[in-house]
């Protein structure tokens, strides 16, 4: 494998910045080749047959105690179907075709060995849940709510002590009243309940996301009167309650994060944006650090929480990193702007073994980023640079940001092209030296289009568009190392 070397290495003595007295470094190294020979990712089985449609679709991968379920569609006038895989041709099953008036199953939760999911069913007009046993491959109805065709109504399904816990919005269209009220189920009718009925606005939750902490699921209240609280559930009616007062007044939880078994979010109090720590009790729940401008959440590493923000003016992203036991925050790097007339944004982030990453897009004048930028921080102080790994990862739709997946070994999977368009599966564990692409599964120009990785068990799944045609189902060994050796022309 060969590696671009362009020469830009970026001194972070700037004046006026704070920056930590070993800040970190950029180079912007940049690898050309792929790295893997043909073998290392293979098809697991043909999900979509020969004369399929070409828009049919391979979804929501979700692994359940070491077997990955996914949902298929045929097309919109063909409903949607449910299938297992053990990782063989032998082992894939379609488990259930539902009609083609449902089109999508929404909501995948595994709880223990089932899978819990979700969809609209327009005849009956019913929110349905229902579930698969993994066991006895019995998929099944479980519980129907009467739903209102306009909204999505059962949401924040989440896996909490054994048990499934989702919220439901209750609405009214003769007189517009809306609510939300609290569930739990452990895959019988009898122990569906309903845990609380918050009898109040839709408005006044969070529920865009999950924050699980230990044992509970935590969710947000913003109400006028009251303010921004914290709330925290069990799965039980007696485990779920108040945890601590965030604010006087209704606030915007901008994001959540984890700093392993810490969860993080972001509070934006206008105009400044609030970076708060909680292990789901009150006294462990505080604010670390308060910033002028949005921030995201990159991660967490060594003790402290990484974060990511742009400065509109110089249009730069700035790194930050805040103690988890508090203080002020510090800058430790500063992303180069090479391109002063594109405007940066933060899409993704992730941590995979002492690493942190993140994907920056550059904007112009049109939806679609002229460039999309994989970065990477690592933890080791003898190592304290920020790279930049490669470009350009998919820029194909603003809407749909390339996925960054760790595996859980030590590498990141990402999907990348050298032209942005015709993306294949890569893989990087930090340096240019460690960053290849994979395979080169979609034939010609059109490239695989993989747009998400699900580990199970000891393999990393995703869906592919391969030399049928279609998309299908293709896996890669979580741990592998790609012959022949790997080197770097530039540390």
């Amino acid at each position: 494998m060969r590696v671009k070397n362009r020469g830009v290495l970026v001194g972070l003595v700037l004046a006026g910045v704070g920056l930590a007295p070993n800040a970190f470094a950029v180079t912007s190294d940049e690898v050309s080749a792929q790295a893997c020979p043909p073998g290392v990712a293979s098809r697991v089985g043909v999900i979509h047959p020969p004369g399929a449609s070409p828009g049919s679709k391979l979804m929501d991968l979700t692994d359940v105690q070491g077997t990955v379920y996914f949902t298929s569609n045929l097309s919109e006038n063909n409903g949607v179907a449910l299938w297992r895989s053990d990782g063989t041709e032998a082992g894939t099953l379609q488990l259930k075709q539902f009609p083609y008036a449902i089109h999508q199953l929404t909501n995948l939760v595994a709880v223990n060995d089932k899978l819990f999911f979700q969809f609209y069913e327009p005849n009956s007009e019913t929110e349905q849940v229902w579930f698969s046993d993994k066991a006895t491959r019995v998929t099944r109805f479980l519980k129907g709510f009467a739903s209102d065709l306009t909204q999505l109504e059962l949401r924040h399904a989440t896996a909490v002590n054994g048990r499934l816990v989702f919220f439901r919005l209750v609405w009214r269209r003769q007189d517009e009243v809306e609510r939300v009220e609290l569930w739990s189920s452990d895959g019988t009718d009898v122990g569906t309940t309903r845990l609380r009925d918050f009898e109040e606005s839709v408005s006044g939750f969070n529920l865009r996301e999950s924050l699980t902490v230990g044992n509970a699921l935590l969710f947000f209240r913003s109400q006028a009167k009251v303010g921004t609280t914290l709330w925290r559930t069990d799965g039980t009616s007696a485990g779920t309650t108040a945890v601590k007062s965030l604010d006087s007044g209704p606030v915007i939880i901008e994001e959540l994060g984890r700093a392993g078994d810490v969860g993080l979010f972001v509070l934006g109090d206008f105009p400044n944006y609030e970076v708060w720590k909680t292990d789901g009790t009150e006294a462990g729940t505080s604010r670390l650090e308060t910033f002028g401008r949005r921030v995201r959440i990159i991660g967490a590493l060594g003790g402290y929480v990484f974060l990511a923000s742009v400065d509109a003016v110089a249009k730069q992203v700035q790194i930050h990193r805040v103690s988890l036991d508090g203080g002020k925050k510090t800058l430790v790097s500063v992303l180069p702007q090479d391109t002063p007339a594109l405007t940066p944004s933060v899409q993704r982030t992730a941590v995979s073994g002492t690493t942190l990453y993140l994907s920056v897009a550059q904007y112009g004048t049109s939806n679609l980023p002229t460039r999309v930028d994989l970065w990477a921080l690592p933890e080791r102080p003898e190592a304290n640079r920020l790279r930049r790994l490669f470009s350009s990862l998919d820029r194909r739709d603003y809407s749909r940001f390339a996925p960054l997946f760790p595996t859980g070994d030590g590498a990141l999977f990402f999907t990348g092209s050298s032209t942005g368009m015709n993306t294949e599966p890569w893989f990087t564990r930090g340096t240019v030296a460690t960053t290849g692409q994979i395979a080169d599964i979609g034939p010609g120009a059109a490239g695989s289009g993989t747009e998400d990785f699900t580990r199970s068990g000891l393999r990393i799944y995703f869906p592919a568009r391969d030399d049928t045609g279609l998309e299908q189902l293709w896996s890669v060994p979580a741990s592998f190392i790609c012959p022949p050796g790997l080197s770097e022309t530039a540390e």
